[in-house]
């Protein structure tokens, strides 16, 4: 059994390099686990852990869906958190311009799902995940220091293909070892 998902690689560019830098060099004390800059990417369907059949079942499909699918674009905004009741949970970048990419994650979900995959728990939300937080000790610095860097200049994001992961859980953090690329059209 593998853990897998189908994901968008996405590439920082300097200005939201800069921001992260700079947030975490004031937040160091803190506890929050940052994603690796080769690890950041947009995740369209998660499947958890998933057999060999099943695999091969889901290439196939994929392989034919791209046939129609277009590249797209989108843009990376302003940094932003999720939240349970109180506790911040994720720090991410939000999509901005994502009707492409929302159009292309409702058709795959459609597909997956009538594919005999399950259903995903929540439903698409368009973010790139930068960090994880449990246990903030200073919560009013937190959200101070990332007010202070949210503002990044938007950046435009092309997407040529989708890429199927598998997701390799380690002490240190995740390893994404890619599957199989899936080209879109030009």
């Amino acid at each position: 059994m593998k853990r897998i998902f189908l994901a968008i690689d996405v590439e920082l560019g300097e200005a939201h390099v800069s921001c992260i830098r700079k947030i975490k060099s004031e937040l160091e004390a803190e506890r929050i686990r940052w994603v690796k800059g080769e690890n950041h990417h947009l995740t369209l369907h998660f499947f958890g852990d998933t057999d060999v059949e099943a695999e091969a079942k889901l290439i196939e499909l994929l392989n034919e869906f791209v046939q129609a699918e277009r590249a797209l674009s989108f843009s990376l905004g302003q940094l932003a958190f999720f939240k349970k009741g109180k506790a911040l949970q994720v720090l991410f970048i939000d999509v901005l311009h994502a009707d492409r990419l929302k159009e292309l994650a409702a058709k795959l979900q459609v597909l997956i799902v009538e594919s005999g995959f399950a259903k995903p728990e929540k439903s698409f939300r368009a973010h790139l995940t930068i960090a994880r937080m449990k246990n903030i000790a200073n919560k009013e610095r937190l959200g101070a220091v990332v007010q202070k860097y949210r503002e990044c200049p938007e950046q435009v994001v092309q997407v040529n293909r989708i890429v199927l992961y598998e997701s390799i859980l380690k002490p240190e953090g995740p390893e994404y070892k890619p599957i199989r690329f899936f080209n879109l059209r030009e």
